[in-house]
């Protein structure tokens, strides 16, 4: 049935599949609407340089459920896919499920940018078959993150291209999580959908690097499938509180930038339209500048 669906599926992308919708910035947090800069329609090869050596651009997908290939994709210092890599998974013979989890590792890894990070969403039961630790090892060098905490080192470098690096890097912390609730009570798609984040997530959780306990108190970014506003989701992030952005997917009609309780939340869903019927959105280019830590 998968191979089926697959292959009666009406994708095709809009005018200007080659574009990308840029943010020089996101709304600072608790701002109206009518102070945000607005975004611009660019070609994906078409990207200013960066304003300074402190300001990371962050490229951002999700719910491409197979059509990766199909898709062209702005360099940036991260690379973010927010889950739904696969389409029907639950009724796709395991086998091909891997290839296709395989074949998608390979092509975010032949991506340009220095950080690629990966989380699952309810279409990705392959993820959930499989276990964190068998994915992590397939996605390498991308990162795959599931609940827990992961610190990016980012590079303070010339905006201008030359190659030249300033200072220190830039610790990016992002708190990633597959989490999502179910937006249709006939979708047979639940892989990682519950109420809520678990206890262990919100309180603590293993730093990738390191092992080191850490608190989860104020990532910069807050990562998880979830996309789109529901109470959950506006609690979680409340209590979170992420430092720069809340990034997701899961609600297709959502793709873009808005505010959850005063934060800045991207969806980067790349899909509309029924099922067989989908076009291809733009990927969302956000450039952000990290705020001082508190000691």
């Amino acid at each position: 049935m998968s191979w089926i669906v697959r292959n009666i599926r009406n994708c095709g992308p809009p005018p200007g599949n080659h574009e990308c919708e840029y943010y020089p910035s996101l709304p600072p947090h608790g701002s109206s609407p009518e102070s945000w800069v607005p975004k611009s329609i660019l070609s994906v090869t078409g990207l200013p340089p960066k304003a300074g050596p402190d300001v990371i651009r962050i490229v951002i997908i999700s719910d491409t459920h197979e059509l990766h290939e199909q898709m062209k994709i702005p360099s940036g210092d991260v690379l973010i896919h927010a889950g739904d890599i696969l389409f029907a998974d639950r009724f796709a013979f395991r086998w091909l499920s891997n290839y296709r989890l395989r074949n998608f590792f390979k092509w975010v890894n032949a991506q340009p940018h220095r950080h690629k990070v990966v989380i699952a969403g309810n279409h990705d039961k392959q993820i959930l078959d499989l276990g964190s630790a068998a994915v992590k090892k397939m996605a390498v060098p991308a990162i795959y993150a599931e609940n827990e905490l992961i610190v990016l080192h980012i590079p303070k470098d010339d905006p201008s291209g030359s190659g030249a690096v300033f200072g220190p890097t830039q610790e990016l912390r992002i708190l990633a999580s597959p989490w999502s609730v179910a937006n249709s009570h006939r979708s047979p798609n639940l892989a990682f959908q519950s109420p809520s984040l678990s206890s262990e997530t919100l309180s603590l959780v293993s730093n990738s690097s390191g092992g080191a306990r850490q608190s989860v108190s104020k990532p910069d970014i807050f990562l998880c499938h979830q996309g789109s506003c529901c109470v959950e989701l506006a609690r979680l992030i409340q209590l979170i509180q992420p430092r720069v952005c809340h990034i997701g997917g899961h609600v297709h009609e959502g793709h873009g930038v808005t505010t959850i309780e005063g934060v800045p939340s991207i969806n980067g869903s790349m899909m509309t339209g029924s099922y067989t019927k989908e076009k291809l959105l733009r990927p969302i280019v956000v450039d952000i500048v990290i705020p001082p830590r508190s000691s």
